[in-house]
């Protein structure tokens, strides 16, 4: 399963993708991580990825249209939904959403793996 990034904040985007790069050594998994840094770059993903991925989406940005071209492209996609707070990822689920887990800013490394381990 690849790994997906979509972070406002670069630097965020870089940590939670060397957590990412930890988890994936320690439980020796493969895995590619891509960090999407504009919306075009989540959306060409998206087109791309013929199998199951885990997209670790911040609610800062508006996540509805990759929701729902990845419940159109096929529904075996985990979505991941991080935020400062909880009021901002519960104002920010919809119904197309389906929300694998959740995860607060800044992420925590044991909070990230045990929402990996579960999608795994």
């Amino acid at each position: 399963m690849d790994i997906v990034i979509r972070e406002q904040n670069e630097k965020a985007a870089e940590q939670i993708k060397a957590l990412c790069i930890r988890y994936l050594i320690r439980e020796n998994r493969e895995s590619d991580i891509f960090i999407a840094e504009r919306g075009e770059q989540l959306q060409a993903i998206i087109d791309e990825m013929e199998m199951a991925g885990i997209f670790l989406l911040s609610v800062e940005l508006d996540q509805q249209a990759a929701a729902r071209k990845l419940a159109e492209k096929n529904g075996i996609h985990y979505i991941v939904l991080i935020a400062d707070s909880m009021k901002k990822i519960l104002d920010s689920i919809s119904p197309e959403m389906r929300p694998a887990g959740f995860l607060l800013s800044p992420v925590d490394e044991e909070k990230l793996d045990t929402v990996l381990d579960t999608l795994w």
